[in-house]
């Protein structure tokens, strides 16, 4: 079966289109979105807010010495790096596929 770049473009843009409505944005503006763009509204959906939880022995905060953290801090955290990573993957394979067609 040959490769087929229309095929391989329809699939990676639903994917993307899925990904931009779950942030916020709007597949109808992806003339003008940049991937930069995306990484930073993932950046603003997904943010790190430090709790400054003290430590076992009381001295210093969240993030310190023993670097506690909770959590839902770190599936913050995680949900922020898969979706940037998809995006950046996404937007990549969709502008090699939008290349060979």
């Amino acid at each position: 079966m040959p490769y087929s770049a229309a095929d391989d473009l329809t699939q990676i843009e639903y994917d993307l289109a899925n990904l931009l409505f779950s942030i916020g944005l709007d597949w109808a503006d992806i003339g003008t979105i940049t991937i930069d763009s995306i990484i930073d509204r993932i950046r603003d959906n997904y943010t790190m807010q430090p709790m400054n939880i003290t430590t076992p022995t009381g001295e210093g905060t969240a993030g310190g010495a023993y670097g506690v953290t909770i959590g839902a801090e770190d599936h913050i955290q995680t949900q922020h790096r898969l979706l940037a990573r998809m995006a950046r993957q996404l937007w990549y394979r969709r502008n090699l596929a939008l290349g060979v067609s």
